[in-house]
């Protein structure tokens, strides 16, 4: 089988900038080491867990989005989202009742599909 890995065609660069589960930005274009992203998605996004808190941190602190979109399905994540942006204090969230509050407002921090 690892061989097999070998042959795999090599990977484009993204349209988009990507996020791992380190933390690692990945940029779009030419910029992009696209044998080292292969190599994280074949071997180690695999083999390592991957740590949703740091993939969101690093994602909110590089584009500082006005409102998260969570796509689902559902709002299973939602939580976990909210204790994020508590530990990182972001637009004022510092706990989860401020998490709450800001859901409940008319500019929610974050939107579920």
């Amino acid at each position: 089988m690892a061989a097999e890995l070998h042959q795999t065609p090599r990977f484009a660069s993204p349209a988009l900038p990507l996020v791992d589960g380190t933390g690692r930005l990945w940029p779009a274009g030419g910029a992009c080491d696209t044998a080292a992203l292969r190599e994280y998605t074949i071997h180690e996004q695999i083999v390592s867990p991957y740590r949703f808190a740091t993939s969101l941190e690093v994602a909110i602190e590089a584009w500082d989005p006005e409102v998260l979109v969570l796509l689902g399905p559902g709002a299973s994540l939602g939580g976990a989202i909210g204790q994020v942006l508590a530990r990182m204090g972001w637009r004022g969230i510092d706990c989860k009742a401020a998490f709450a509050r800001a859901q409940q407002s008319a500019r929610p921090a974050l939107i579920t599909l």
